[in-house]
């Protein structure tokens, strides 16, 4: 209910969601509690979107595999009278992880990274020699979760670089320094609803691996933040073009240095099982934004 009205909410998703964890359900129970109806309906489906009040993105976890059309899609709804959050213009930034380097820019600190057409075996030779690092992490531009990302040793052989090449093709890639305190430390996701800090969450990788998301064994579990991440999150998101319903800022360690490792303002999983007053906190951040 949005100013005595209820309103027709739609939680964009994908048509397959096997072997994800979801938990918007909370979101949805929360939302219909107080008398709005909620429809979960995949952005791959042809829908008369002026008929929903507010469309958001949630679970399209499905879209780095065709942003082209995922954004055409996006530029419908918010052009169709429905309110699309986050919005296109925050959506389309976000989409494509150079903003990194947009962030490094205004002085956001953010894990050293290189950016490519391709892998090739030059390309990583001069990455390993650039970080001065033993180990590097290769991941597409535009990617979730920990879809095609791999894990490089200085002494790869020719078979691991062709099954990268094999995965990431000639799209556009990103090169990092392997972060080891990820394997240890894990990462801390602040969660916020309109610029607010609602809940926090350290993920760890299970033991062996480096993907931190629970889908691969990672361990989640709240946490109170340290006042330096919910600082350096904070200075983050003033970085925007415009305040975000939601955002989700993920942070590692190293060498004692909170560092971004992900700003999350398309499809986050906002966990909010790990904290029962979050779907709330999103309810009232939702409303306060749309008054604004």
């Amino acid at each position: 209910m949005f100013l005595g009205v209820f309103m027709k909410i739609a939680f964009l998703s994908c048509n397959d969601l096997d072997g994800f964890v979801v938990d918007d359900h909370y979101l949805q129970t929360a939302f219909e509690a107080r008398g709005d109806s909620v429809e979960v309906v995949s952005w791959n489906d042809d829908r008369q979107w002026n008929l929903y009040d507010v469309v958001l993105i949630r679970t399209t976890w499905d879209y780095s595999s065709n942003l082209h059309t995922f954004l055409e899609t996006l530029k419908r709804i918010s052009n169709s009278g429905a309110r699309l959050l986050n919005s296109f213009d925050l959506v389309e930034w976000n989409a494509r992880k150079s903003y990194l380097k947009e962030l490094q820019e205004k002085e956001i600190p953010t894990i050293p990274t290189l950016f490519h057409k391709g892998v090739t075996k030059g390309f990583l030779s001069d990455a390993f020699e650039v970080f001065q690092s033993e180990t590097l992490v290769v991941k597409p531009l535009i990617g979730a979760g920990s879809a095609r990302t791999f894990v490089v040793t200085k002494n790869f052989e020719t078979n691991e670089l062709t099954t990268i090449q094999d995965e990431i093709g000639g799209d556009d890639v990103m090169v990092q320094p392997f972060i080891t305190d990820i394997t240890t430390q894990g990462e801390v996701s602040l969660h916020f609803f309109n610029g607010e800090l609602s809940h926090t969450i350290r993920k760890t990788p299970k033991e062996g691996d480096f993907r931190v998301q629970e889908e691969f064994g990672g361990l989640i579990e709240l946490i109170e933040p340290p006042a330096t991440t919910v600082d350096l999150a904070k200075k983050t998101l003033e970085c925007l073009s415009e305040v975000p319903l939601y955002a989700r800022v993920d942070l590692v360690t190293s060498n004692n240095e909170w560092m971004l490792i992900e700003l999350e303002l398309i499809e986050p999983a906002l966990y909010f099982r790990m904290d029962q007053d979050s779907p709330k906190r999103f309810l009232k951040a939702f409303d306060q934004y749309l008054k604004a």
